[in-house]
């Protein structure tokens, strides 16, 4: 559907709606804004289902459309340097399609569109934190070691984590911890991730297949 026009970075665009209709999704409505002018997109937003203010937006805040400086797309090499052109079309065109990249082992999907699953090994979750179990997390003064977050933030994953509560049916058993826009559910071994009810995530458990 289409809503009422309205002023992103002081450009005139108009809003293009995508609502999934499966209740099972937790996505309410994905809202882009579109230059009324140049076609250009403006800015995208995430709401959860039943919400009224965005879980997630990024758009621009200052835009001019204006042709950049020739000086802009001048490349000088400094002396010594090598330079390889070369051509990204023929490079694509030999790459192997359906292999998954390296070090991607043991990641998976399950269903599609708006109840696309995504799994992949728990260790791998728990090294990106930086953190023995998904329920700890070190000290808010403590550097982020081996993880990608600082210790602030490693502090609200933890807690987030801690939030899960414990789960279990014909699947098997594990712990579910859902927000209003993601459900993510951990089985001793695999974590399996959505924006969907966790009644998808219970029927990706052993069915989910390799990119």
């Amino acid at each position: 559907s289409v809503q009422d026009n309205v002023l992103v970075a002081g450009e005139p665009a108009y809003q293009l709606v995508l609502a999934p209709k499966d209740h099972r999704s937790l996505v309410g409505q994905v809202v882009i804004a579109v230059d009324g002018k140049y076609g250009v997109p403006l800015r995208v937003q995430v709401f959860a289902r039943g919400a009224a203010s965005p879980a997630f937006q990024v758009g621009y805040t200052q835009l001019s459309f204006v042709a950049p400086a020739p000086a802009n797309l001048t490349f000088t090499p400094p002396p010594g340097a090598t330079v390889d052109k070369v051509n990204l079309g023929t490079a694509r065109s030999g790459a192997t399609h359906g292999t998954p990249p390296a070090g991607m082992s043991g990641f998976g999907s399950y269903g599609e569109d708006w109840l696309t699953v995504a799994s992949f090994p728990q260790k791998d979750l728990l090294s990106s934190l930086g953190t023995g179990s998904a329920s700890s997390a070190p000290p808010a003064s403590s550097p982020a070691g081996p993880g990608v977050l600082g210790g602030d933030s490693q502090q609200v994953i933890g807690a987030l984590f801690g939030a899960a509560k414990p789960v279990h049916g014909s699947w098997g058993s594990g712990t579910l911890l859902q927000t209003s826009l993601v459900s993510v559910l951990m089985t001793g071994g695999q974590v399996y991730v959505g924006a969907v009810q966790p009644s998808v995530l219970y029927a990706a458990v052993g069915h989910t297949t390799a990119p």
